[in-house]
């Protein structure tokens, strides 16, 4: 089996995060965030860091905590641009497309929505698709076009079911009968009665219909404001008896999963409802709890909707006071949260500036080590090669040959001396210049006749070795003999008139010494065997 990589083992454990994610462990799953984050940037994988914090930011979304999932959106962008993976960089921009919207930016929501439109749409990735097709959905509602949000839901559903995404189908559904709600409210201001009983029958039909299925794959995240729509949709109908079940199922899920500001607007609905059976006073104590509630809550999304209906209540009433002071409220409330819109668009600036300047900072780094790395290994290559020649020197001999001597494997290693024959003559009758040419000429030789894998080396002087890695002795004995061949025909008279080089080649096999000392001493020995012999020879037994 082989050794997954470190960069394989994190694309492994982002699907361990997901999982974390979907169950809703999220203390876990921010933790793992965090190690995948640096991990990978670590590992220069920022696709896999990207996706990390795109993770957080969805958990962010859950918590409704803006800031932290703005900062986890930010990163993911950043390291996603650097990634150049159009799927994760879509991703990203889907994470930074939910996180303007948290924002109220709708205006830069919808441009990073569009910037991942192309990739979203025509994705194999079916979650990503889905994402996408249902973010649209949402934010065309809260851009005030409901129509069209309705058919973003849908096709998101539809792409889901067919990937048997149950669950994420079931809340693109939910997301899109609480458009109906959205479009009866609107016609009922517009005065058109006909045409809002219709969209909120519609409303009440699809969450009827669909409530089986939300139970069934338990999408609380659909269920909690689903069952909130679906009791104001009745409210508005007039059915007394189906609002105050729909309430109460509303509130018992609210309340059970911490949902402050769905309880307070469920309220709304119930005093509509007592309301209209001239049930005035407790409607009177049910509004005023929901307004302490929701206010302690900070639920200002909730907040508004309930002063809306508050302000008008109490007016009719007569209560002036209350009238009065929900109304302040209401001007207060939409003030602090036009100034709190203002506020996260600065901090998503910010954030990206910090961001970006993080990243840039990071990369210098990285350039300065890398360039410090090639410095270092610049210098050991230096060190490691004769300058006369280019071949490698004594010392990378000296490391090459107790390395493959050492080595256990059964692939054969052979070692050849090579001597410059009568080369003191060379340098008497010729020069020291025509010297350093012949040996800075004999290590081009050597280089053109060795393979890849094997390592001609200067070992001093007039002296050069060959070892040769992965052959036999015959074979090594006919390279050897290419060599001295190759040598021997050398235009050698083109450095200086009536100038001939020949080499003597002792050769001997790892098997036959028990060290490198041993091995090195046995080739020397029949180097010098060949010179006696006649010189301008290979000699290997």
């Amino acid at each position: 089996m082989f050794a997954l990589s470190p960069v394989e083992q994190a694309w492994l454990r982002l699907s361990e995060l997901e999982s974390l994610v979907d169950a809703r462990q999220h203390d876990a799953a921010l933790q793992l965030v965090a190690e995948l984050t640096s991990e990978s940037i670590q590992q220069d994988c920022p696709a896999v860091a990207a996706m990390a914090e795109v993770a957080g930011n969805a958990i962010y979304n859950r918590r409704c905590e803006p800031e932290p999932a703005l900062r986890h959106a930010v990163r993911s962008l950043s390291l996603a641009q650097r990634s150049a993976d159009p799927r994760v960089l879509a991703h990203a921009r889907l994470a930074s497309t939910r996180a303007a919207w948290m924002g109220g930016d709708n205006d830069h929501a919808l441009a990073e929505l569009e910037a991942a439109r192309a990739v979203a749409e025509s994705s194999s990735d079916a979650k990503l698709a889905f994402f996408f097709l249902n973010m649209a959905g949402i934010i065309y509602a809260d851009v005030g076009q409901p129509e069209q949000s309705i058919d973003w839901h849908q096709r998101a559903a539809t792409r889901a079911q067919a990937a048997g995404l149950a669950d994420r189908a079931a809340l693109a559904q939910s997301n899109g009968a609480g458009r109906w709600l959205d479009i009866g409210l609107r016609r009922l201001r517009a005065g058109d009665t006909p045409g809002a009983l219709e969209a909120l029958r519609t409303c009440v039909q699809t969450y009827e219909a669909l409530w089986p299925e939300l139970e069934k794959v338990n999408a609380i995240s659909a269920m909690v404001p689903g069952s909130s729509n679906l009791a104001a949709a009745l409210s508005h109908l007039g059915d007394h008896d189906a609002t105050e079940r729909a309430v109460d199922r509303a509130e018992a899920l609210a309340r059970d999963h911490g949902n402050i500001g769905v309880a307070a607007c469920v309220a709304v609905s119930r005093a509509r409802m007592l309301v209209a059976r001239q049930r005035g006073d407790e409607a009177d104590r049910v509004l005023r709890q929901a307004i302490d509630e929701a206010e302690a809550a900070s639920a200002y999304p909730s907040l508004g909707q309930i002063y809306d209906y508050a302000a008008e209540f109490f007016e009719q009433r007569g209560d002036l006071a209350m009238t009065v002071r929900v109304y302040k409220r209401l001007l207060a409330l939409r003030e602090r949260m036009a100034t709190e819109r203002a506020e996260t668009r600065s901090k998503m600036l910010a954030i990206r500036l910090e961001t970006e300047r993080a990243h840039a900072e990071a990369a210098l780094a990285r350039e300065q080590a890398r360039q410090m790395h090639e410095r270092a290994e610049g210098f050991r290559n230096q060190s490691l090669l004769d300058p006369l020649t280019g071949l490698a020197n004594r010392r990378q001999f000296d490391e090459a040959l107790s390395a493959f001597s050492q080595d256990t494997a059964d692939e054969p290693v052979c070692l050849a001396m090579i001597d410059v024959d009568h080369f003191k003559r060379v340098n008497d009758e010729f020069g020291h210049s025509v010297g350093d040419h012949v040996l800075r000429k004999l290590g081009s030789v050597l280089r053109a006749q060795c393979r890849g894998n094997d390592l001609p080396a200067r070992f001093g002087g007039e002296e050069f070795t060959v070892i040769y890695n992965g052959i036999g002795l015959a074979s090594a004995a006919a390279a050897s003999e290419r060599l001295r061949a190759a040598v021997a025909r050398e235009n050698w008279a083109a450095l200086h008139p009536g100038l001939q080089v020949t080499v003597s080649i002792g050769l001997a096999d790892r098997s036959e010494a028990p060290s490198p000392a041993a091995l090195l001493a046995l080739a020397d020995e029949r180097v010098y065997r060949a010179k006696r012999q006649g010189r301008n020879q290979v000699v290997a037994a």
